[in-house]
């Protein structure tokens, strides 16, 4: 990851708009550093007063500053975050001081990776108003990847919001749905599943499912192909371009576009280029 520049865009629904810039650099003696910022802007709301009179449009966004360094023991990688968030939301302000941090175990021989993670573990510093009380989205996740030896198949597995019992919606009065969630779909909610076939070592093809996604916003009669995403991963020289899409509803889903640039690879090799 030395020397990589990535650019992530996300296009939401109702003209909300998500970004992400990072850089990676390894320091000798002190591990790999990342350093990165988010924006998510959402768009332009019309605003009302409290008795429903508009009062012209708002705009609401969030940025989120971030820093880490990750450490390689032996066959375990271990490292952590620190994030600065701001928020506004209609000219109210809030701000919170975010960490993570995780460990993985990586296979000496084989294709294989165990990792852990906590997630948005913090404090806010300043409320929107004297009487908010804001939540930190706050989460525990545990994954792994396998690749069998002679297949170009990478499978994944990842476990989240794995400090909630139950995510699962369920209305008693059964408004919405007649049965109670059984405990095997409480615990398949937690789940996100993963493939990626590697059709050559530049050309990577990707497929997800989400069961929580699907179960809790598809539509009865057509469920289309709320909880599934996929997506493609092409490199070329320094260069490294990704698309996936993300189906949440029949109304349609979140593509994601992505660009990774090698400045390390890049740079030396022009050097090389300059010095012969």
């Amino acid at each position: 990851m030395h020397g990589q520049i990535s650019f992530r865009h996300a296009f939401y629904y109702g003209g909300i708009h998500l970004n992400n810039l990072a850089y990676a650099h390894s320091i000798s003696n002190t591990g790999m550093w990342g350093f990165g910022v988010k924006h998510i802007n959402y768009g332009i709301i019309d605003g009302y007063d409290p008795a429903g009179n508009p009062i012209g449009e708002i705009k609401s966004g969030e940025v989120a500053l971030h820093a880490g360094n990750a450490q390689q023991v032996g066959n375990f990688r271990i490292g952590g975050n620190v994030k600065l968030v701001f928020s506004n939301i209609g000219g109210y302000h809030a701000t919170a001081v975010l960490f993570d941090i995780g460990g993985m175990y990586i296979h000496p021989v084989a294709d294989l990776k165990v990792g852990m993670s906590i997630r948005n573990f913090g404090f806010v510093i300043s409320e929107y108003t004297s009487g908010s009380n804001s939540d930190i989205p706050f989460d525990v996740q545990i994954g792994t990847s396998y690749k069998p030896k002679y297949m170009p198949v990478r499978f994944s597995i990842t476990a989240y919001n794995l400090y909630k019992g139950d995510l699962l919606y369920f209305d008693q009065n059964g408004s919405v749905q007649n049965e109670e969630p059984t405990t095997f779909e409480k615990v398949f909610s937690h789940f996100n599943f993963g493939t990626e076939i590697l059709v050559s070592k530049n050309a990577h093809l990707l497929a997800g499912y989400n069961y929580l996604i699907r179960r809790q916003l598809r539509l009865e009669q057509k469920p289309g192909g709320a909880g599934f995403s996929y997506g493609i991963m092409i490199k070329v020289k320094q260069f490294e371009f990704s698309y996936t899409r993300a189906i949440y509803h029949v109304a349609g889903g979140v593509n994601t576009a992505g660009l990774s640039v090698d400045m390390d690879s890049f740079y030396s090799k022009k050097k090389v280029i300059k010095e012969e």
